[in-house]
C-alpha cells in the first residue's frame, strides 16, 4: 500500500509537541516505515518590537499537522491515542488523503517563506 499525506487535527498551539510524542510513539512501536514524515508548516515573520527587529515563527495551519504514512489499523490506533491528537481531517470516521499537489504547494509555500521573512502585519 502507498504511503499518502493526511491532515491531523491537534490542540491549537500543541502541534510541536504532539509531533514529539508521535515521533517518540513511532520509534517505540517499530512503525518508522509506515509512518515516514511527519510536518508543522511554519513560515518566518518579522516584526518591530520596542524598536527592535524581532524574527519569530508562525504556523500556517494552528491546530494541524501533516503526516506521510500508510493507513492501517495500527498506524490509525497510534494517531487516535496520542495525546493531543483530536482526530484526522475527513468524513465521518474515514481519513481523506491529500493530494500529491496539495502536499507539493504546502511544502514549498513552507520552504519560501523560511528563507525570506514576511511582515507579521501588513498595511495597505
Amino acid at each position: 500500500m502507498a504511503k499518502k499525506w493526511y491532515v491531523v487535527h491537534t490542540q491549537t498551539g500543541q502541534e510541536d509537541r504532539v509531533k514529539a510524542s508521535l515521533e517518540a510513539k513511532i520509534k517505540q512501536e517499530n512503525l518508522a516505515e509506515n509512518i515516514t514524515q511527519i510536518i508543522v508548516p511554519k513560515e518566518t515573520v518579522s516584526e518591530v518590537r520596542r524598536g527592535k527587529k524581532k524574527i519569530s515563527e508562525r504556523r500556517f495551519f494552528p491546530g494541524y499537522i501533516f503526516v506521510e504514512m500508510e493507513l492501517n489499523e495500527k498506524t490509525w490506533y497510534l494517531l487516535k491515542t496520542t495525546p493531543g491528537i483530536l482526530g484526522f481531517l475527513g468524513t465521518g470516521n474515514q481519513p481523506v488523503a491529500l493530494e500529491q499537489s496539495e502536499i507539493e504547494e504546502i511544502l514549498k509555500k513552507t520552504e519560501e517563506r523560511k528563507e525570506k521573512p514576511v511582515p507579521k502585519v501588513s498595511f495597505e
